[in-house]
């Protein structure tokens, strides 16, 4: 109740100073109702209240330019969380002669912040790479730590979706560090969910969900319904992964429920749907993989939609339909095509072989599912070179050659042992010879 009485006073005085020539008030009033706008997740009206500030600012005497920029990085949050990725990052960049001109390290640091972030959500990850270097270059200049660790962040994201998973985790024990040490609580976070995302694909999941906790604990801090949904799908990822559905599916469902937006929606429905394709239920994942894949691709977050697309493929192959599934998967290479997203190309990898594997393509699936344990290991994807070991077992015991099947099956059931997956463990154990 307090703090609804504090946001209707802010509308107050912002309705009272736009209309009046005090535009340092109305300003200020303005990225008030903004910032709590975004705090509850009401990016649309923090969008449009930092572009009505931005107007009034432009009647500033002193510090125009310095304040303008600070409203346009500050709008460039709110438009992320609306999924304006490609404004944001076009809006940006027009503002380049104007961070020149300002020349403030921290806000230069913060723009390039800014940059690296939209850039590698849109694929570019080479230039947000570069981006997020300049700006630990410019925040370290300024003292500032904040940016520094947000910087480190970019660099933990982009590193796991290369398949950098060693990179990545350094990044995030610097992100991690720094950002503790400015108290930014909200990317604090977003960095412990970057290295459980690295940690998962290297298959150390005590240490993901260990990360995974961490981000969940600030989340209910803040009581933050969008990092609390992260979490929690972030979670069910790992359980899945591991074996764990039942507790993947619990875990799924929960992050929908807690969703505040259309991305994070798409991502807990992809990441549910996912689960249940770990079950062997392709029924249940195409109803949520399909919506979360068009959320995606509405929003042009290549990742994410070239992924889903690969895992549609997978549940269709599940079901029997070899021919939808091979137009899916070649979709999906697609869309990633020209990105570099290591979860993505590995799954595609592997369903192509599956694929092959059905329609009795033995030579082909053998070149895919080589190809696909050759890059799994070379980025140190333990587990996941694990289970396609499994697959390769069933297919050259198939062909008859027991000698290399029991190798397959004795390395495979040794890393599932030594990462801790019982179930898989169980599964490569249990397979009787032929």
């Amino acid at each position: 109740a307090c703090a609804g009485r504090v946001e209707r006073e802010w509308e107050r005085l912002a309705y009272h100073w736009t209309r009046t020539a005090r535009a340092d008030k109305a300003v200020e009033a303005l990225s008030r109702v903004a910032a709590r706008a975004m705090a509850a997740y009401a990016n649309a009206e923090a969008v449009a209240a930092l572009r009505e500030a931005e107007t009034h600012a432009a009647r500033l005497t002193t510090d125009r330019e310095r304040v303008t920029l600070r409203l346009a990085l500050e709008r460039s949050q709110a438009q992320f969380l609306l999924g304006q990725v490609q404004e944001s990052l076009d809006e940006l960049r027009s503002y380049a002669e104007l961070v020149e001109r300002v020349a403030d390290s921290s806000l230069t640091a913060q723009y390039h912040f800014r940059l690296a972030f939209a850039l590698g959500v849109l694929g570019d990850s080479p230039r947000a790479i570069e981006e997020a270097q300049r700006a630990l270059g410019e925040a370290r200049r300024a003292g500032d730590v904040a940016t520094e660790g947000k910087a480190q962040y970019i660099l933990t994201r982009e590193a796991f979706w290369s398949g950098d998973l060693r990179a990545g985790i350094d990044h995030g024990r610097h992100a991690v560090v720094l950002l503790e040490r400015a108290g930014e609580r909200w990317w604090l976070a977003m960095a412990h969910w970057g290295r459980a995302m690295s940690y998962l694909l290297l298959g150390s999941f005590d240490e993901a969900l260990d990360s995974v906790t961490w981000s969940q604990a600030i989340a209910d801090r803040l009581a933050d319904p969008r990092l609390a949904s992260q979490a929690a799908w972030a979670r069910g990822w790992i359980h899945a992964t591991r074996g764990d559905w039942a507790t993947a599916i619990e875990a799924g469902r929960r992050a929908l429920e807690l969703a505040p937006d259309d991305m994070t929606r798409a991502a807990a429905q992809g990441f549910l749907g996912y689960s249940y394709l770990e079950k062997g239920d392709a029924a249940a994942a195409l109803p949520l993989l399909e919506p979360a894949t068009e959320t995606f691709h509405r929003l042009r977050f290549r990742q994410l939609d070239g992924w889903f697309t690969v895992l549609q493929a997978y549940a269709h192959l599940l079901a029997g339909d070899t021919g939808r599934a091979a137009a899916l998967v070649a979709s999906g290479v697609e869309i990633v095509r020209g990105i570099t997203f290591a979860p993505a190309i590995l799954e595609a990898r592997l369903v192509e072989g599956l694929i092959a594997q059905a329609r009795h393509q033995p030579g082909d699936a053998e070149k895919a599912l080589g190809e696909t344990l050759a890059m799994a290991e070379r980025l140190g994807a333990r587990f996941f070179a694990a289970r396609v070991r499994l697959v390769l077992a069933d297919l050259v015991g198939a062909g008859g050659d027991r000698e290399s099947r029991a190798q397959h099956l004795a390395t495979a059931h040794a890393e599932f042992e030594a990462l801790g997956a019982p179930i898989w463990a169980a599964r490569a154990a249990g397979i009787e010879p032929q």
